[in-house]
């Protein structure tokens, strides 16, 4: 009912080598775990609650899936339980990254549409996990995002502000993706940019389902899970053919 959960991280002294180390610090005033349960809460599905009918949700693999990453990315992984609550240490190795050279910029003619260029997006996902995700990926590239939760909220943002692209989730409560791209490019309300390009967003992969969904007036389609890569080349894709951009 009361307490904190803390987040640290700190750059570790460079040792001998290309690449440096990150602790990382988590730390908790929950129910603790004592020395028998240490052995054992990276197991998949245990979990410190040792009772039947549990206070805390969760399957009890947050741990075993932690440990399994930390040992691919080469970290080191170990807890302390000695005072109340419990603290999580995990060392990450990373290399430096050299500075970029600097680009040299054309003198003369420039583009519409330039890839490097911020845009002011809406994000319509449902799910709140995959929402927040998506929206701290697409904020690392420069650009700004706002979120939906369902067609409806995405209809009530996009007659207050304006954006330069969606993408939107096919299946969702209260109106779905593709009802809500009708709506937006059937042009009744004024508010709505009937033009605004929009790109489905959506883990069907069913034939036929992109035909679908581009019929329904979107201008692209990715699938789940979608990485930087992804969104960059989609991006790119539907702006420039937008702006006339070879």
């Amino acid at each position: 009912e009361n307490g904190h959960v803390r987040v640290e991280a700190c750059l570790l002294a460079n040792t001998a080598g290309p690449k440096s180390r990150v602790l990382f610090c988590v730390s908790d005033t929950g129910v603790g775990v004592t020395d028998e349960q240490v052995q054992e809460i990276f197991e998949p599905f245990s979990q410190g609650e040792g009772a039947y009918t549990r206070k805390f949700q969760g399957a009890g693999l947050g741990l075993s899936i932690v440990r399994r990453l930390v040992g691919l990315m080469d970290g080191e992984l170990a807890i302390d339980n000695s005072v109340g609550g419990a603290t999580f240490y995990v060392s990450l190795p990373f290399a430096a990254s050299a500075p970029a050279p600097e680009a040299e910029t054309p003198a003369a003619e420039t583009s519409p549409w330039a890839p490097s260029d911020p845009l002011r997006i809406l994000l319509v996902e449902d799910e709140a996990i995959s929402r927040l995700a998506v929206q701290r990926l697409l904020e690392k590239e420069g650009h700004t995002v706002a979120s939906a939760a369902n067609g409806v909220e995405a209809l009530k943002a996009l007659g207050r502000e304006a954006f330069d692209i969606i993408f939107m989730d096919v299946q969702m409560p209260l109106m779905d993706g593709v009802t809500a791209t009708r709506r937006i490019r059937h042009g009744d309300d004024p508010d709505l940019p009937s033009d605004i390009p929009i790109v489905a967003m959506t883990a069907y992969t069913m034939s036929g389902d992109k035909e679908k969904f581009l019929a329904a007036g979107m201008d692209d389609y990715i699938a789940k899970p979608v990485d930087r890569d992804d969104f960059t080349a989609v991006i790119d894709r539907v702006m420039a053919k937008r702006n006339n951009t070879p």
